[in-house]
């Protein structure tokens, strides 16, 4: 089964114009991220840079076409049996569903941040009373933090098979389905997890020799926005598979 997913999309007639169209978008969303915070980011000197933030906002919106057109890949895959096609591209709704899908995402992240800054806030008034206490609490606040940041590394392959499933805003706080998908599928969940660490830890060390070349800010955004779009056109393929065929909800 694990050789399917990295294989499955060389028998589909149109995957190399499809991924070409992919690679392409991802690569303009990524460039203007990567030419943003390589080239643009704001210093003492300059705060505010709105060139800065123009970049980083349209790399963000472009990047939700890319994004919708994988849950699009996810639902696609899981009504075929044999034979396997993946959809074209069709722009508007890809762009919905992405921005459907980060919105979902940037809520459950609102809510981390949220308890985060309501414990520095409280910590911060304990001060008044006790140092001690206040560096207790901040200290907890970080470590409940950092498992918040963990459960959503370890839970965001269910919760976006969630989602592709039900197209619900609320579907990255469906922890107890996510966690079902979890139990009843363990190994292949754990294998999925070691495939996005290892995809993970690639583009790390692709980004990390890129900038040991001596070359300009806006060739090195070129040459890591290659590479790493390069990695994820082929990536998203692998893992529409995965959450489509290997995990099932209710």
């Amino acid at each position: 089964m694990i050789k399917e997913a990295f294989t499955y999309m060389f028998k589909d007639n149109k995957f190399l114009q499809k991924a070409f169209v992919y690679f392409l978008i991802t690569f303009i969303g990524q460039f203007a991220i990567q030419y943003a915070t390589n080239t643009l980011i704001p210093t003492q000197a300059k705060s505010f840079n709105i060139e800065y933030y123009a970049f980083l906002l349209l790399g963000t919106v472009i990047m939700f076409i890319p994004q919708g057109y994988y849950i699009s890949c996810i639902r696609a895959l899981k009504e075929q049996q044999a034979n396997l096609v993946l959809p074209y591209f069709n722009f508007i709704n890809n762009f919905k569903q992405g921005f459907k899908f980060n919105i979902s995402l940037w809520l459950l992240c609102i809510l981390g941040g949220g308890v985060l800054i309501f414990a520095c806030v409280i910590g911060a008034m304990l001060a008044i009373a006790s140092k001690i206490i206040a560096m207790i609490f901040f200290i907890l606040a970080i470590v409940v933090t950092i498992i918040f940041m963990l459960a959503v590394f370890i839970y965001a392959i269910a919760l976006t098979t969630i989602f592709a499933n039900t197209d619900s805003w609320l579907s990255f706080f469906k922890f107890k389905e996510a966690t079902k998908i979890i139990a009843e599928n363990t190994s292949k969940y754990m294998l999925a997890l070691g495939i996005t660490i290892a995809m993970t830890v690639l583009s790390g060390i692709i980004v990390s020799v890129c900038h040991l070349i001596n070359i300009n800010s806006i060739g090195l955004s070129a040459i890591i926005t290659l590479l790493t779009a390069i990695l994820a056109s082929y990536t998203v393929f692998v893992f529409s598979y995965i959450l489509a065929k290997w995990f099932k909800t209710e």
